[in-house]
């Protein structure tokens, strides 16, 4: 196994709730914004995102807010992605990062909430639990934020 990319696994998606959680290899992706609040963490090593108009910051953990527009570098290694719907809050989810860059109303770190969602990626029984595991997770942020 590369420990920068982790074990070779495909994308895997999990949808319950007011919770989505994608888990995967990333290379690149353009410019694009989300209708709800999302949470981004390498889940093996760091990612680069760019806020436009901005330069690339490299990060390991990231929170960009609904209808912010963002692009990803993850050179093809994992990346946790976990949405919260709206009615949950528009910050829910920065509890997940207790400190960083705070840019424009997003926030990116070197450290934040990752191993639950590597936990998620890497056990393919995870469908069992996952939507509890998520749900906790979510719940945790918005206590801790």
């Amino acid at each position: 196994m590369n420990e920068r990319a982790g074990p070779a696994l495909g994308p895997l998606w999990h949808v319950e709730g007011g919770h989505t959680f994608f888990a995967g290899p990333l290379a690149y992706n353009a410019s694009h914004q989300h209708g709800a609040p999302v949470y981004l963490a390498g889940l093996y090593g760091p990612f680069r995102i760019r806020f436009r108009p901005g330069p690339w910051i490299a990060c390991r953990t990231a929170f960009v807010p609904a209808g912010m527009r963002h692009e990803l570098d993850c050179a093809g290694d994992p990346l946790g992605v976990l949405y919260l719907e709206p009615e949950a809050g528009a910050r829910a989810l920065l509890g997940l990062i207790a400190a960083g860059e705070d840019i424009d109303g997003a926030r990116v770190a070197m450290w934040g909430e990752i191993e639950p969602l590597r936990a998620l990626y890497e056990c393919r029984r995870a469908t069992v639990w996952a939507g509890q595991a998520i749900a906790d997770l979510a719940g945790f942020a918005m206590r801790r934020n």
